[in-house]
Protein backbone atom coordinates (compact mmCIF):
# COMPACT_ATOMS: atom_id res chain seq x y z
CA UNK A 1 0.00 0.00 0.00
CA UNK A 2 0.86 3.33 -0.32
CA UNK A 3 2.56 5.50 1.93
CA UNK A 4 -0.20 7.00 3.55
CA UNK A 5 -0.04 11.15 4.85
CA UNK A 6 -1.32 12.09 8.67
CA UNK A 7 -4.49 14.03 6.68
CA UNK A 8 -5.36 10.77 5.25
CA UNK A 9 -5.25 8.53 8.53
CA UNK A 10 -7.08 11.08 10.71
CA UNK A 11 -10.40 11.46 7.71
CA UNK A 12 -10.01 7.33 8.65
CA UNK A 13 -12.00 5.58 11.23
CA UNK A 14 -9.81 4.20 14.45
CA UNK A 15 -11.61 0.83 12.96
CA UNK A 16 -10.12 1.65 9.25
CA UNK A 17 -6.75 2.65 10.64
CA UNK A 18 -6.62 -0.44 13.44
CA UNK A 19 -7.09 -2.79 10.68
CA UNK A 20 -3.94 -1.20 8.47
CA UNK A 21 -1.93 -1.74 11.31
CA UNK A 22 -2.53 -5.37 11.47
CA UNK A 23 -2.77 -6.44 7.90
CA UNK A 24 0.14 -3.63 6.51
CA UNK A 25 2.19 -3.87 9.62
CA UNK A 26 1.03 -6.83 11.77
CA UNK A 27 0.51 -4.96 15.14
CA UNK A 28 -2.77 -5.77 17.01
CA UNK A 29 -4.24 -3.16 18.86
CA UNK A 30 -7.57 -2.43 20.89
CA UNK A 31 -10.32 0.04 18.74
CA UNK A 32 -11.32 3.01 20.59
CA UNK A 33 -12.18 5.94 19.28
CA UNK A 34 -10.27 8.02 22.18
CA UNK A 35 -7.02 6.74 20.78
CA UNK A 36 -7.75 7.30 17.31
CA UNK A 37 -4.16 9.98 17.46
CA UNK A 38 -2.45 7.30 19.02
CA UNK A 39 -2.96 4.89 16.41
CA UNK A 40 -2.08 7.84 13.57
CA UNK A 41 1.32 7.98 15.21
CA UNK A 42 1.78 4.06 15.37
CA UNK A 43 0.67 3.76 11.16
CA UNK A 44 3.13 6.78 10.63
CA UNK A 45 5.85 5.32 12.90
CA UNK A 46 5.50 1.84 11.01
CA UNK A 47 5.72 3.18 7.56
CA UNK A 48 8.81 4.78 8.43
CA UNK A 49 10.46 1.31 9.73
CA UNK A 50 12.75 -0.17 7.38
CA UNK A 51 11.65 -3.58 5.76
CA UNK A 52 13.87 -6.30 5.41
CA UNK A 53 14.65 -8.59 2.61
CA UNK A 54 11.09 -10.16 2.65
CA UNK A 55 9.59 -6.80 2.82
CA UNK A 56 8.16 -7.86 6.54
CA UNK A 57 9.36 -5.40 9.27
CA UNK A 58 11.39 -7.61 12.26
CA UNK A 59 12.49 -5.97 15.22
CA UNK A 60 15.70 -6.72 16.41
CA UNK A 61 17.12 -7.83 19.47
CA UNK A 62 20.45 -6.25 21.42
CA UNK A 63 21.92 -8.94 19.65
CA UNK A 64 21.93 -7.42 16.30
CA UNK A 65 19.27 -11.00 14.78
CA UNK A 66 15.63 -10.44 14.20
CA UNK A 67 13.47 -11.17 17.67
CA UNK A 68 11.78 -13.96 17.34
CA UNK A 69 7.95 -13.80 18.57
CA UNK A 70 7.69 -13.91 22.34
CA UNK A 71 5.70 -15.54 24.79
CA UNK A 72 2.23 -14.10 25.66
CA UNK A 73 1.25 -13.17 29.06
CA UNK A 74 -2.32 -12.20 29.56
CA UNK A 75 -2.20 -9.35 32.04
CA UNK A 76 -4.81 -6.81 34.06
CA UNK A 77 -3.49 -3.10 34.54
CA UNK A 78 -5.36 -1.74 37.55
CA UNK A 79 -7.56 1.24 37.08
CA UNK A 80 -6.30 4.64 39.01
CA UNK A 81 -8.12 7.89 39.18
CA UNK A 82 -6.27 10.51 37.76
CA UNK A 83 -4.24 8.05 35.19
CA UNK A 84 -4.29 7.89 31.70
CA UNK A 85 -6.66 5.05 30.42
CA UNK A 86 -4.07 3.60 28.81
CA UNK A 87 -0.12 2.81 29.88
CA UNK A 88 2.37 3.46 27.18
CA UNK A 89 5.31 0.86 27.03
CA UNK A 90 8.47 0.93 24.91
CA UNK A 91 10.53 -2.60 24.47
CA UNK A 92 13.45 -2.58 21.94
CA UNK A 93 11.71 0.17 19.89
CA UNK A 94 8.27 -1.02 19.66
CA UNK A 95 5.57 0.72 21.22
CA UNK A 96 2.60 -0.56 23.15
CA UNK A 97 -0.60 1.20 24.73
CA UNK A 98 -2.03 -1.07 26.64
CA UNK A 99 -5.64 -0.21 28.05
CA UNK A 100 -6.34 0.29 32.00
CA UNK A 101 -8.93 -2.31 33.57
CA UNK A 102 -9.12 -4.96 30.39
CA UNK A 103 -7.39 -8.55 30.09
CA UNK A 104 -4.71 -8.10 27.55
CA UNK A 105 -2.57 -10.40 26.34
CA UNK A 106 1.09 -8.90 25.73
CA UNK A 107 4.78 -9.61 25.12
CA UNK A 108 6.69 -11.35 28.01
CA UNK A 109 9.21 -8.33 28.23
CA UNK A 110 6.36 -5.75 28.26
CA UNK A 111 5.35 -7.48 31.83
CA UNK A 112 9.28 -7.58 32.51
CA UNK A 113 9.22 -3.46 31.75
CA UNK A 114 6.04 -3.29 33.84
CA UNK A 115 7.50 -4.80 36.83
CA UNK A 116 11.44 -3.00 36.58
CA UNK A 117 9.35 0.33 36.42
CA UNK A 118 9.02 2.16 39.90
CA UNK A 119 8.79 5.26 41.31
CA UNK A 120 10.30 6.83 44.53
CA UNK A 121 7.54 8.31 47.31
CA UNK A 122 8.44 9.58 50.37
CA UNK A 123 7.14 8.18 53.97
CA UNK A 124 7.43 10.60 56.94
CA UNK A 125 9.59 9.29 59.49
CA UNK A 126 10.23 10.24 63.11
CA UNK A 127 13.83 10.25 64.30
CA UNK A 128 13.15 8.65 68.24
CA UNK A 129 15.96 10.50 69.67
CA UNK A 130 15.41 13.81 68.90
CA UNK A 131 11.28 13.44 68.02
CA UNK A 132 12.50 15.57 64.42
CA UNK A 133 10.53 14.60 61.16
CA UNK A 134 12.18 13.85 58.07
CA UNK A 135 10.91 12.44 54.56
CA UNK A 136 12.46 8.65 53.92
CA UNK A 137 12.58 8.15 50.19
CA UNK A 138 10.86 4.80 49.25
CA UNK A 139 10.71 3.18 45.69
CA UNK A 140 7.29 1.62 45.07
CA UNK A 141 6.10 -0.28 41.33
CA UNK A 142 4.64 2.45 39.03
CA UNK A 143 2.03 0.42 38.13
CA UNK A 144 -0.53 -1.61 39.68
CA UNK A 145 -1.22 -4.45 37.07
CA UNK A 146 -1.68 -8.58 37.61
CA UNK A 147 -0.61 -11.33 35.70
CA UNK A 148 -3.25 -13.55 34.54
CA UNK A 149 -1.85 -16.37 32.57
CA UNK A 150 1.87 -16.69 31.38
Amino acid sequence: MAKLTKAKLEAMSATEIADILKNEHGIEVDVDDENKGALVEQVLAAQTAKPNDTGKVTTKSSGGKAATKSKKTKILIGEQEGEADYVFVGVNGRQYQIPRGKEVEVPAEVVQVLRDAVTEKFETKTDPKTGQKYSKPKMVPRFNFQVITE
